[in-house]
């Protein structure tokens, strides 16, 4: 069965965040590759540590990510951290990886070992942990039930007559999720966010726009000298006035605004 995530799901930002949760857990510094698509059988042809990591939403238990890793785990004199270790690392860096990329709070829920020949749905992905000279090769797969969860859905392209995959129903994500693991969030303070500075507003007729040449003026939703607003992944973070540094423009911030409860 053949499925394909939505870009959304921020996989490498899952992937960036995971390495910085295994060096804050070991104290090995690493270096996260590219993450790509891996076919399915081929993920679990990998010889290593393979565990079933579970998640929660609001309380609700989801399937989770299946995390196979070298059975040696990772290993150098700085640290050191065990297959069984690395994996629950690896995945606690990838929540907060999703919630960074704007997917659901997940809360870690414990992993356990998947036994041999278990049937698993979902999709495969793979990157290296480079430590010095030693570099680990990482397998990511996101079961189908959690891959929906995250997406919203996930389009499936498989065989008549073939197991079917359909979207989860779960009660409304909160943030007054229950119970859980406290993450540190310290791991997400070297992540890039997009800003973007809002002028104004307006609204226009059709007509108008199809009569619009150079030189044509349209009026807008402030007032002259007004702050603007400043926006991070969409969401008004503070408001500022517009200045110039050096021969480029910048914003001198007038007002942060406070997050609404």
């Amino acid at each position: 069965m053949t499925m394909t995530m939505p870009q959304s799901l921020g996989l490498d930002a899952m992937a960036t965040t995971a390495g910085r949760a295994v060096t804050a857990a070991s104290g090995i510094e690493v270096t996260v590759g590219a993450i790509a698509p891996v076919p399915l059988d081929a993920a679990f042809g990998v010889a290593g540590t393979v565990a079933k990591q579970s998640t929660v939403v609001d309380g609700a238990q989801t399937a989770g990510l299946i995390t196979i890793v070298p059975s040696s785990g990772l290993v150098s004199a700085e640290g050191s951290l065990d297959a069984a270790q690395l994996a629950d690392a690896l995945v606690q860096g990838a929540i907060a990886g999703v919630a960074q990329a704007g997917g659901p709070l997940l809360q870690f829920a414990g992993s356990e070992p998947l036994p041999p020949g278990a049937d698993v749905t979902g999709e495969a992905f793979g990157f290296d942990l480079t430590a010095g000279a030693r570099s680990i090769t990482i397998t990511w797969v996101v079961e189908a039930t959690l891959g929906s969860l995250l997406g919203g859905s996930i389009p499936v392209d498989g065989p008549p007559g073939g197991p079917s995959v359909a979207p989860a129903t779960l009660p409304e994500l909160s943030r007054a999720s229950a119970g859980g693991a406290q993450h540190d969030l310290s791991i997400l303070s070297d992540v890039a966010t997009n800003v973007t500075v809002e002028i104004a507003r307006g609204s226009v007729r059709v007509r108008d726009l199809t009569t619009m040449t150079p030189g044509t003026v349209f009026e807008l939703d402030r007032v002259a000298g007004d702050p603007v607003d400043i926006l991070v992944n969409g969401m008004i973070v503070a408001r500022g006035d517009i200045v110039v540094v050096g021969n480029q423009l910048g914003i001198e911030i007038a007002e942060i605004v406070e997050p609404k409860q």
